[in-house]
């Protein structure tokens, strides 16, 4: 992905944020028929749009596996301040377990004030997840169970995103200048792991050390 892609991609996630807010103020049929059984109108649709949200994020900010990324537990991510150069970072703790190359590490985000801070925002969405515990799964189902549950498809979910949803978007909003993502240039189909390969350009092209790049990846 490029700048702009990402731009894109979390424009339409905030732009359809807005709308579940709007929407779930709206007292109509299926308002009162969540309120007579007990539910949060609209608060399914709050859940994934998080949940996506954060998803994004953290691929954006971390470079980390995708398949990595699913396993992450709450316990895993940490605010740690670096007094070496007065700066707080979002600390996220890869297990063995969970690591694809089964070596554990620890990866670093800086954590900022504003919309670029991946703790805050992981935060944001622990507010609205059903799965708050230590143990819990980050990127858990949106609906009750009885224990939390990966949510597997997050791949899935975000591709299917970026090209159809955003295109149905687009149908119902002509004056959208959003654009679905498909292929790039030359052919490659983009997915969640696209992020990770935009990750590692972008610390090359500031000058990071290959080999230091090498052993964060």
């Amino acid at each position: 992905f490029t700048s702009a892609d990402h731009r894109n991609i979390t424009n339409y996630i905030n732009l359809r944020w807005k709308q579940i807010q709007k929407q779930s103020k709206e007292k109509n049929a299926g308002y009162y028929a969540a309120t007579k059984n007990g539910n949060v109108y609209m608060s399914l649709a709050k859940r994934k749009n998080r949940r996506m949200w954060a998803w994004v994020h953290l691929l954006h900010k971390s470079g980390i596996r995708p398949q990595e990324a699913v396993g992450l537990m709450w316990n895993d991510i940490g605010l740690r301040h670096d007094a070496a150069n007065n700066v707080n970072l979002c600390e996220i703790r890869i297990t063995e377990e969970n690591s694809k190359t089964n070596r554990s590490r620890i990866e670093y985000s800086t954590a900022s004030k504003g919309e670029s801070d991946l703790y805050e925002i992981l935060m944001k969405w622990k507010s609205h997840s059903l799965y708050q515990n230590d143990a819990d799964y980050i990127f858990s189902k949106v609906i009750r169970d009885d224990v939390s549950k990966q949510a597997p498809l997050m791949y899935r979910y975000f591709s299917r995103m970026i090209s159809t949803v955003i295109n149905d978007y687009n149908d119902q909003n002509p004056e959208s200048k959003l654009y679905s993502l498909t292929r790039d240039a030359e052919g490659r189909e983009y997915s969640s792991y696209s992020y990770r390969h935009m990750y590692a350009t972008r610390l090359l092209t500031q000058g990071v050390n290959s080999y230091h790049l090498c052993e964060m990846m």
